[in-house]
């Protein structure tokens, strides 16, 4: 596993959504403000680096969101059957194989799920978290 594919696999945990067999879909959707530089000039041409396709981007209508996505059958059964990621409509968790992978893995995987949607809070003792509940697995 490269850096760059475990790096959108943090973003695809923190923005994103997995399909299943029947329906092989992966979506991404972030705030249309503040998060459509990242997704045109960083998520887009890494989709299309690492997958050699261009993902169909719009704005969702009556929502501030601007959402990703791209079908993909491979991606999916992988993802799902030798990654442990999750999909459907399931609790959002870690993949369990992550844990084994190399720290620099790791660490792109932990960046990319940190620029979906991580967050540093500074009152009087500071916090590092994400919306991802409790894993399965550490890091």
């Amino acid at each position: 596993m490269s850096q760059k594919f475990a790096y959108f696999l943090g973003v695809l945990l923190g923005d994103g959504s997995v399909g299943s067999a029947r329906v092989p879909l992966i979506y991404l959707v972030g705030d249309l403000v503040e998060e459509r530089g990242f997704y045109d000039y960083v998520l887009i041409p890494l989709i299309s680096a690492l997958f050699n396709i261009s993902p169909y981007s719009y704005v969702r209508k009556g929502k501030s969101a601007y959402a990703v996505h791209f079908k993909s059958k491979r991606l999916v059964e992988y993802l799902v059957s030798q990654l442990d990621f999750p999909c459907g409509d399931v609790r959002k968790c870690l993949p369990r194989p992550m844990a084994f992978f190399p720290e620099g893995i790791r660490l792109a995987f932990v960046r990319g799920l940190f620029d979906a949607d991580g967050s540093i809070v500074f009152p009087a003792r500071p916090t590092v978290s994400t919306s991802i509940p409790q894993s399965r697995s550490r890091l």
